[in-house]
Order: structure tokens, then sequence, then C-alpha cells
């Protein structure tokens, strides 16, 4: 047979070498179908989810180059896509992933640093918005719901929110 031995192009063992686990997630039961395009777009639940980097003054770097930080906003939208039917959620998940994990921004330069998401599902939208701690382990994170009848929009920068230290609530 001209059919190569299993692990002949590349000896690969998970878990082992470049395939070692960096970090690890705890995993749900359920997951919902969603469509990516490198970042989460929207579910099968039309929770949907819009990108815009902007700037940001705390920098830090992923565990695969050294640092400390475990997710991005590629990761953080595709798993609150995977796991939540409404953007409360969504923002509830993606606010907890970033803070217990570690959030990293698209590059370590201060314009690369944050992420601005607008987070929408058929009943209501937030803007979200990440950057990381100075621990570089960490996040900070706001989320504020745009109010019935009203349109924000989101171009490259974060938006002012007065927010209130340790806050949970999650109301308009």
């Amino acid at each position: 047979s001209n059919t190569p031995a299993a692990g002949a192009f590349f000896p690969w063992r998970p878990d082992e070498g470049a395939f070692a686990s960096i970090g690890r997630m705890p995993q749900v039961a359920h997951t919902y179908a969603y469509l990516d395009g490198h970042y989460g777009i929207m579910n099968e639940h039309q929770l949907a989810i819009g990108e815009s980097t902007c700037g940001g003054a705390l920098i830090a770097r992923p565990v695969s180059e050294g640092g400390e930080a475990l997710v991005d906003v590629q990761e953080m939208t595709r798993v609150a896509l995977e796991r939540c039917r409404t953007a409360v959620c969504a923002v509830a998940a993606m606010g907890a992933m970033a803070e217990s994990l570690g959030y990293y921004g698209a590059e370590d330069t201060p314009d690369e640093a944050g992420e601005a998401l607008t987070v929408v599902d058929p009943t209501c939208a937030w803007v979200f918005h990440v950057s990381a701690d100075d621990t570089g382990r960490g996040a900070v994170w706001a989320a504020r719901r745009v109010p019935p009848g009203h349109v924000t929009a989101v171009g490259g920068e974060g938006l002012s929110l007065c927010v209130r230290a340790r806050s949970r609530s999650y109301d308009a």
C-alpha cells in the first residue's frame, strides 16, 4: 500500500511538545452552532457580535509568547456564541473569561490593546469594552446596554462609560 503509517508526516502526540495545552476552560454540556469569520459573528439564536479594535493603556502578552493571558477577542466571541442565547449572557461570559483567564489584545501595542464589541440579540443591544489589567493575568471590562429606540456607533475607539468599580449590575 502507498498509504503512510499514522503519524509518518508529523509524529505528534496530544498534549505534548508543540501540542501541549497552555490552559484549560471548564466545559459545558451543550453548545450552539455559530458563524465565524476570524471572530465569532452570529449563532443559531440570533445572538450576534460586532468587533472594533481600539486602543488601550494596559498591554498583556499571551501565554504562547511568554505572557500570562490566555484569551483574545477571537476566542471570547467564539465561546460566548457557543454557550449563550442572549446578549446579557454573552456579556457576562466574555467578562468572566477575560477576568479569570487573562485577556490580551490583537497586538501588544497601545493602538491594538483593547476591543469594543457590539453584542446584540433580538431583544436588546450592548456595547462591551475590554482591555488587559495591570497584572497581565486578568482584564478590565465594562458593558452598557443601548437603550431601546436608540443607536450607537463604535468606530475603532472605546466609548466613554461611567462605571462603578466592582459593579456586577447588567441593568441598562
